[in-house]
């Protein structure tokens, strides 16, 4: 097994899979009859979109800008909520059966 040579990638994945398992834990603790595993895709998603635009390096840059190779972008912070926030069941609109 080679995976001391990969010990970033190792530790990004661990990051990865503990804030997943945290977004889905939470969700799952509060809608626990809608919440299931079979949500883990999105979770991890979820959690991957945090990393990427929240994530502030030292050089005040983000994993997006440097892969990307931009100098600045606009962080989507009116995006960032709480994974299945109910927010979006409570609209009006998507409360209204057709």
């Amino acid at each position: 097994s080679a995976h001391h040579q990969n010990g970033v990638v190792e530790r990004a994945i661990k990051s990865l899979t503990l804030i997943s398992r945290t977004i889905l834990l939470h969700a799952q603790r509060h809608w626990p009859e809608y919440i299931t595993t079979m949500l883990w895709p999105f979770a991890l998603l979820a959690a991957q979109d945090q990393m990427n635009q929240l994530t502030v390096n030292l050089d005040g840059t983000t994993p997006e800008m440097d892969f990307s190779e931009t100098a600045s972008a606009t962080l989507r912070l009116r995006d960032c909520h709480t994974w299945v926030c109910p927010c979006y069941v409570l609209d009006s609109r998507v409360q209204t059966n057709p």
